[in-house]
């Protein structure tokens, strides 16, 4: 289970307030910023806890209102896969044949390794291997299932760079994309889930 979680994303739910769409979320605190190669990434720190969120200073969307057209909470299956896969002509089939799903979460296994290579030094990428290193990432993806920002949730100590993070949000978006089985949020403006990600896969 622990391997799927990388793929599978938990859709993060709302209640519906009527068929147009949802408050936007509460303005965030800023408690910090890194600076990475190309980007500034802002930081907010839970109460009396080491755990952070970071976000790329560009990112727009947790700013907005999620809407969806059917004005209701459904709860479907996304799944990561590679950004070049074709599993079907339309992302929002409502069933995918296994054989395809398995293929497809093979493929984006080994994106999510080559994505960690690119990103971490081969001496951390050991380093995390014995500790089991992860982290999780909330998505912003619009319904054609194209990541448009996402943001993570660590703990402040971890020993990962924001330079790292930074080639993790860039590969993220450039070579990953998500597929979902139900409809109800075609048609809308974005789409949020999280989902766990590890920084070394077997």
């Amino acid at each position: 289970m622990k391997n799927k979680s990388c793929i599978l994303a938990t859709l993060t739910l709302f209640i519906s307030v009527g068929c147009c769409g949802l408050k936007a979320q509460e303005t965030r605190t800023v408690d910090g910023e890194y600076k990475g190669t190309h980007s500034t990434y802002y930081y907010t720190r839970a109460k009396n806890s080491n755990m952070i969120t970071i976000w790329n200073m560009e990112n727009k969307l947790f700013k907005e209102p999620m809407i969806y057209p059917k004005g209701k909470m459904v709860g479907p299956n996304y799944m990561l896969i590679d950004a070049q896969a074709n599993i079907g002509n339309d992302p929002f089939a409502k069933r995918f044949p296994p054989f395809t799903l398995h293929a497809a979460t093979v493929a984006a296994r080994k994106v999510i390794n080559e994505i960690n290579k690119d990103a971490i030094t081969q001496e951390k990428l050991e380093k995390f291997r014995a500790q089991e290193k992860s982290f999780v990432i909330t998505y912003y993806f619009s319904p054609d299932g194209i990541i448009r920002e996402l943001e993570f949730h660590k703990n402040i100590d971890d020993d990962i760079a924001i330079n790292e993070l930074e080639v993790l949000e860039r590969e993220i978006k450039k070579r990953l994309r998500y597929v979902t089985e139900n409809s109800d949020y075609k048609g809308g403006n974005y789409i949020k889930a999280s989902s766990g990600w590890t920084i070394v896969l077997p």
